[in-house]
């Protein structure tokens, strides 16, 4: 059986926490509110399910699979929030402009969903920078032993 690295795995599940965490406040700024009836785009909510499917699937069975897919499942989830994240930032950028630039007769509910927006931004930054540092880290445990010359080890 082999060991898994603990902390490439805490920074999965910080990655998949933020990932939902886009998820769910991008929907909820979407569907109610200020931008109820405004169109959005589908991309940031499909590549963060994408994401979360991919993470939870090296969270639950990474153990069992191949370092190989194991790398290229954290290089999937992290492209694929690097561009929701591109698109939620895009998506919202007026409503931030509108509110910081034109303070005067801004609704209440415009400023709930630039802050919520601003959220859900911050998560999957968060998420971002837990994939690069898990990518950084070793797929398995590091070992305490060292070979010494002769091959001896110690």
């Amino acid at each position: 059986m082999k060991t898994r690295n603990v902390g490439r795995l805490v920074a999965e599940v910080v990655a998949i926490v933020g990932a939902v965490v886009l998820l769910v406040l991008y929907l909820v700024t979407s569907t109610t509110g200020y931008l109820a009836g405004a169109a959005t785009s589908a991309w940031p909510w499909i590549l963060a399910v994408l994401a979360i499917i991919l993470l939870g699937t090296d969270v639950l069975i990474g153990a069992r699979l191949p370092g190989l897919v194991r790398d290229l499942l954290v290089m999937g989830s992290l492209g694929s929030l690097l561009i929701a994240f591109a698109q939620v930032v895009l998506a919202r950028a007026s409503l931030v402009a509108d509110v910081v630039f034109n303070p005067v007769n801004t609704p209440e509910a415009e400023k709930v969903a630039m802050n919520l927006s601003i959220m859900a931004i911050l998560g999957c930054l968060i998420a971002v920078i837990a994939l690069i540092v898990a990518a950084f880290m070793s797929r398995n445990r590091i070992s305490a032993t060292r070979v010494v010359e002769g091959g001896a080890v110690a």
